[in-house]
Formats: structure tokens, C-alpha cells, sequence
């Protein structure tokens, strides 16, 4: 026989089964469900800034790609908490309307990751002078979450128990022994801040971009398998 008890706080599913030493009586077992989350500032960011060119051949347009992406870079010097690589580097053929190749066309760009948004802003207003930003993405380091997680993992142990016991009173029992336990986690963050390629910032081109990071819930569940008796 299965009962289910759905609430608010938690969802209690109790089977009784056979118990292996008595062949007339039953072992009721319950599953718990519990699970602890908190607000963290988001302490990651990724840039994407890049260029586009048109060109007659496509070894014109990856010469101009590689030498755009050379000249974004010249004479800056990368942050020693900053990560700089290559992002996407492709030429593709323009067509005109009865589908002849009128010429070619090519995108590229550099992939920019850090934890500290100072530098990052610096290298961004460097970068900015020839390239433009395509996307902007906040995450929480693996560090974070980590720290976050064990935090929560007093909190979740705490509620487990609390429900466990709640249930098990609920249905007249005294007390239960935990069978088992399946951990899941979640990082609910927002989504990227995607811009349109635009022109490239000059010297004269106003304030420089805004890097403000959001706050995403990190989430820790259990799932439980209880003995009541």
C-alpha cells in the first residue's frame, strides 16, 4: 500500500513493506524531501569582444581577422587575474541575388574571464579602441558555489531531520532510521547580457561599459529513504 502526503514545506511518500523478520507485519518506509538555498553575488564575468570585415578572397579576410585581433591587442598588458583567448574565427561567402559569390565576409573575437571586474573594465577600454562587445556574462566561480554549498549543508541536514522526525510522529511512529540519501544542486543565475556588435569604442565614445554582476540562488536538495519505527 503507498500513501502519498503532498504539502506546502515537503512531499512525504511512505510504501509499506514486508519487514524480513516478522512474516505478518510491515516496514513502513518513507521518502523525505528537503532542501536549502541561498542569494550569492555573482563573482565571475565573460566577455566577448570581436570584429567583422569584408574582403575579395577568403585568405583576405582571415589575413584581416588576424591582424585585427593582433592590433586590438597590441600594447596591452593582460592582467595577471585576467584569461584572454581565442573565441570564434570564421569566414563564410556573401552572396548577391541570383546566388553568385560576390565577395567574403569573416567575424572574429577574444573571449575574456576573470573574477576581478577592475581589470577586466581596464582590459575591455584597451580592447574597446578596435574591437567591439558582442556578449557580457556573469557566473559564480566554482569556489563560490563550493563555499556556498557546504554552507547550506548544516541548514539541509537540519530541515531532513526536522521533517523526518515530523513524519514519522505524524504516523505514530517514534523514530526512524535513514535508509538512504541523493544530493542534487542547482545554480539558478541570470541569463547572459547579450549586446548587438557595434562600433568599436573611441577615445570620444562616452562612459565606459558597465560591469554590475547580479545575484543567483545557489540550491541544494535530498531526496531520502527513512525506516520508520
Amino acid at each position: 500500500m503507498i500513501t502519498r502526503c503532498m504539502a506546502a514545506a515537503f512531499s512525504l511518500l511512505i510504501v509499506f513493506m514486508p519487514r524480513a523478520d516478522a512474516a505478518d507485519g510491515v516496514m513502513p518506509v518513507a521518502t523525505i524531501q528537503a532542501s536549502a538555498s541561498k542569494e550569492v553575488l555573482q563573482d565571475q564575468v565573460q566577455v566577448v569582444m570581436g570584429t567583422r570585415v569584408t574582403a575579395q578572397t577568403a585568405g583576405q579576410a582571415n589575413q584581416m581577422l588576424t591582424q585585427a585581433l593582433a592590433q586590438a591587442r597590441q600594447g596591452l598588458d593582460v592582467p595577471a587575474a585576467v584569461l584572454i583567448s581565442s573565441g570564434r574565427f570564421s569566414t563564410f561567402p556573401a552572396y548577391d541575388k541570383e546566388g553568385v559569390v560576390t565577395g567574403w565576409a569573416g567575424t572574429a573575437s577574444l573571449v575574456i574571464d576573470s573574477q576581478d571586474l577592475q581589470a577586466v573594465a581596464a582590459v575591455i577600454e584597451h580592447l574597446g579602441k578596435s574591437l567591439a562587445v558582442s556578449s557580457i556574462q556573469f557566473s559564480l566561480s566554482t569556489s563560490v558555489r563550493q563555499a556556498t554549498e557546504q554552507a547550506l549543508m548544516q541548514d539541509l541536514a537540519q530541515t531532513f531531520r526536522q521533517r523526518a522526525s515530523v513524519a514519522a510522529k505524524a504516523f505514530g511512529f517514534e523514530a526512524y532510521d535513514v535508509m538512504a540519501l541523493d544530493f542534487d544542486r542547482a545554480d539558478m543565475g541570470s541569463r547572459p547580457v547579450m549586446r548587438m556588435a557595434s562600433a568599436p569604442m573611441m577615445a570620444d565614445a562616452g562612459p565606459a561599459v558597465s560591469l554590475e554582476p547580479s545575484m543567483t540562488t545557489v540550491e541544494i536538495s535530498v531526496v531520502g529513504q527513512i525506516r520508520l519505527r
